[in-house]
């Protein structure tokens, strides 16, 4: 899989011979070829019933902000290994701002079709591919920076309906996968799905198969609320997810007519360095066994709903699973009914070491009482799994503009991080709760506006809790010409460390603005000074900690820190 999917980051660099706008009814059946792309869809643009649009390998699709593009016919865009298919917005806006264009569309018109994306990339859309009731094949794409990746919301009778997504990325989305169906049935298979603040959330009736997938440093790796058909979730990695790996919370049965009478497997997973690795709600009929859940703060978090009682024997049955080394709890019961767990591996035969990593009655009486014995007494059938590795928060962000649009930022790497989020943005403006994902400690940005001030903010991902450490800042103005751009600093500031009275010696007795930053960005001291080449500050109500001097001196910008201590 892994193999595949690297493929899909060698996407060619693609020459426009010609540029060709689109818009109105395609009535015909039509093919984009590469040689009139890129294709600018700049009004609104529907594909007539029975109609067949096929898109080239090669070929680029620009929409533009607020344009629609239906589909009522069918839709063949399959790119290759050489040739991929993107999908863009016209005009990108604002890089942190996921919804450029609206998305495709899908409407089921009459007839069945089956729209089919090979090769793809989808970028900046509100809902990047929308099904309404036709069926739908994804192989081998890559979908980023959406708001919603691929939405299924089929509510009408359709024959044999179906979605199937395959080997794809899916990555710094809001919400990857989202499946709200009556009456289709869909499959998740061989997919990354990373860094989305939801994976995959499925609502539907009829169940959804996930199976080897890797849902991995998401917020919720994988969401499911079902009515009648029960999922199955097999083979799959759930890893550094920090809210949960998979949380599932089973409807009230005989909602409009619908009875579940298929019990859920959930099984062969491999849960690790999660915050949860399984949170589960109201479950009946579904069985959890073979999994592997290991190094999450908690492993199984369990809340209201059915019980395996004995009038229940078979309503949720949690069982030949390999419960070990979870931070906090293995399994936490918040509920009231009893429940029982029989043979699982608890990393010990030690009957004191499985009291102390089970929560239940006897650490809060509201909760129930775990029975779990009898239980395996070796480890075999576990997954092998290596403790994650520890991860410290940054300690500064450093920025330095290189001309009046651009800027370098870096920051010291930190050992064992699995990487990093970074977000820019003009200092009055409210930070966002997640950034763009980067393995590099070192950016280049451009783009920016002459004489503008930003807020450089970045913040250490982690393998394990906590996986996201705080924001840690830097602010940059940008110059207005190219000979104020940031130099090295030739100012002295001493004594250092200080108690927060300080002196600057400047190179020259110009006006100088002094401003003193926080890591947060915080500005805790601003004054100009004038006549002097040394500066005296004076920081009142201080913390102890690490401070950022920026000096500006006619068309000069220096910068420094300064540590302060108690």
């Amino acid at each position: 899989m892994k193999q595949i999917l690297l493929l899909l980051f060698c996407f060619s660099i693609i020459k426009a011979h010609a540029t060709t706008n689109v818009s109105g009814i395609i009535s015909t059946n039509t093919t984009w070829t590469k040689a009139n792309s890129p294709y600018i869809v700049d009004g609104d643009l529907s594909v007539d019933s029975n109609v067949t649009l096929v898109i080239q390998p090669g070929v680029t699709v620009l929409v533009d902000s607020g344009k629609f593009f239906y589909v009522d016919g069918k839709l063949i865009a399959e790119g290759n290994t050489t040739d991929s298919i993107y999908f863009l917005a016209h005009k990108i806006n604002d890089p942190l701002y996921y919804a450029q264009w609206r998305g495709i569309t899908l409407r089921l018109k009459g007839i069945h079709d089956t729209s089919s994306f090979k090769y793809c990339r989808f970028e900046y859309a509100l809902y990047a591919i929308y099904s309404e009731g036709p069926s739908l094949n994804v192989s081998q794409s890559v979908f980023k920076h959406n708001s919603v990746a691929v939405e299924t919301h089929v509510f009408a009778p359709a024959v044999d309906c179906y979605f199937n997504i395959n080997n794809c990325l899916v990555t710094e989305n809001g919400k990857g996968l989202y499946n709200f169906s009556r009456y289709a049935t869909g499959a998740l298979t061989n997919c990354i799905i990373s860094d989305n603040i939801v994976g995959c959330e499925d609502e539907s009736y009829k169940g959804l198969t996930v199976q080897n997938n890797e849902f991995n440093y998401n917020e919720t790796g994988l969401s499911l609320s079902d009515y009648e058909q029960s999922p199955d979730v097999r083979w799959n990695t759930f890893k550094g997810n920090s809210y949960a790996g998979l949380t599932f919370r089973n409807s009230p049965t005989n909602i409009s007519g619908f009875s579940r009478t298929k019990n859920a497997p959930i099984s062969n997973n491999l849960f690790i360095y999660n915050t949860r690795g399984l949170q589960i709600w109201d479950l009946d009929l579904c069985t959890i066994s073979g999994n592997t859940i290991a190094y999450n703060d908690i492993g199984i978090d369990r809340n209201s709903g059915a019980s395996n009682t004995p009038s229940y024997p078979d309503s949720l049955v949690i069982t030949n699973n390999c419960l070990t080394n979870n931070l906090s709890y293995n399994f936490k019961e918040n509920y009231t009914a009893d429940f029982t767990l029989k043979y699982n591996w608890w990393g010990t035969t030690s009957i004191p070491g499985i009291d102390s990593s089970i929560y239940d009655y006897y650490d809060n009486f509201s909760s129930g009482k775990i029975t779990y014995m009898p239980i395996l007494t070796s480890d075999t059938g576990c997954q092998l799994v290596t403790p994650p590795p520890l991860c410290a928060q940054l300690d500064s962000v450093v920025a330095k503009a290189t001309s009046p649009t651009t800027a370098t930022v870096n920051w010291p790497a930190v050992p064992g991080a699995l990487g990093y989020e970074y977000y820019v943005e003009l200092i009055q403006s409210t930070p966002p709760t997640k950034g763009t994902v980067t393995t590099s400690n070192i950016l280049s940005l451009t783009g920016l506006v002459p004489g503008s001030t930003y807020k450089i903010c970045a913040r250490t991902k982690c393998a394990a809790a906590p996986f996201i450490y705080t924001w840690v800042c830097d602010t940059i103005q940008v110059p207005t010409a190219i000979n104020t751009v940031d130099i090295e600093s030739p100012v002295t500031i001493y004594p250092n460390p200080s108690n927060g009275s300080f002196t600057i010696d400047l190179p020259t007795k110009e006006v100088a603005n002094i401003v003193v930053t926080g890591l947060d960005g915080r500005v805790v001291y601003n004054d100009t000074k004038e006549g002097s080449n040394k500066i005296s500050v004076r920081m009142i109500d201080h913390v102890a900690g690490i401070y950022l001097v920026h000096i500006t001196q006619g068309q000069n910008i220096y910068r420094t820190r300064i540590t302060i201590e108690e």
